[in-house]
């Protein structure tokens, strides 16, 4: 009921998605992939940077609101906890929100293809200003804001490359205890796609890594949009079936509703290991 305010109205209207698709149609990791610490030298494309800015605004300035997910994503993320360096696949300007429980990470690669919506990330994590909803879900969790800066002090990178393509070497050559994706491979635009991504994910796991992630599945009637993709292909079966292909063993499979959001209907949550190989 509530997203029938956006039926046939203009594309402007709509909540910001929080996805430039015309980015991955162009991006060429053997290119375009970097790797940075700080902003030094980088020169952002100002419409791009305004985007991520009003994305992190509307979705994460406000109160933290309950029956979208986002609980169930905190508390799972707050039970798959290895010791070691944590790799966030599709982070954008945002990716730090679904940190808030964390205690064992070692360092965090926070990654996407857009660099403009790391550097949005990157001045989060710097200035510390946490708004209401971080505020909120960390009373909801039970975490101290004390955990939350301690979180924000440890290294981290930011990696600018495309998950759906081969990845560079600086990821490559790394195996991370953790690697999450909250949202980003609903993008994949079919059960192949999808299945391809999950496997790079397996490789670049340590034995005993974890996989956490979520997608958001979009109400029929904006299935396919200008600044969106169809989803009508995925559900917790072909997720499960990615997971399993790529010789994980799945921990936890969910899907949720959601209620009265203008874009999506469902959230599946997942949770993979990779088990080291049976002697005997």
């Amino acid at each position: 009921m509530f997203y029938d305010e956006y039926e046939g109205q203009d594309r402007d209207r709509l909540p910001v998605s929080g996805r430039l698709r015309e980015t991955y149609q162009h991006f060429d990791n053997v290119k375009d992939a970097k790797i940075f610490c700080d902003d030094t030298g980088i020169v952002p494309d100002e419409e791009k940077l305004s985007y991520f800015k009003q994305y992190a605004t509307d979705y994460f300035q406000g109160d933290f609101i309950r029956g979208q997910g986002a609980e169930e994503l905190l508390e799972l993320a707050g039970r798959y906890q290895p010791i070691g360096s944590y790799l966030d696949l599709g982070s954008g300007p945002t990716g730090l929100f679904w940190c808030l429980p964390l205690s064992h990470a070692e360092s965090f690669t926070f990654s996407d293809v857009i660099t403009e919506a790391l550097l949005v990330l990157m001045k989060f994590r710097r200035d510390r200003n946490y708004p209401d909803c971080y505020r909120q879900a960390m009373n909801f969790i039970q975490t101290p804001e004390v955990q939350l800066d301690n979180v924000f002090d440890l290294p981290a990178d930011f990696a600018v490359f495309d998950c759906f393509s081969p990845w560079p070497a600086f990821i490559r050559d790394h195996q991370y205890a953790r690697i999450s994706a909250y949202g980003v491979l609903s993008i994949c635009v079919g059960e192949l796609q999808y299945s391809t991504a999950v496997r790079q994910v397996a490789e670049n796991l340590e034995t005993n890594g974890i996989f956490l992630g979520a997608d958001w599945i979009r109400h029929s009637k904006f299935r396919i949009a200008e600044d969106g993709n169809d989803t009508s292909y995925l559900d917790a079966n072909v997720i499960k079936h990615a997971i399993v292909d790529a010789n994980l063993e799945v921990r936890e499979l969910e899907t949720i509703t959601i209620t009265d959001d203008p874009l999506y209907g469902h959230i599946v949550l997942w949770v993979a290991e990779k088990r080291g190989l049976k002697v005997g």
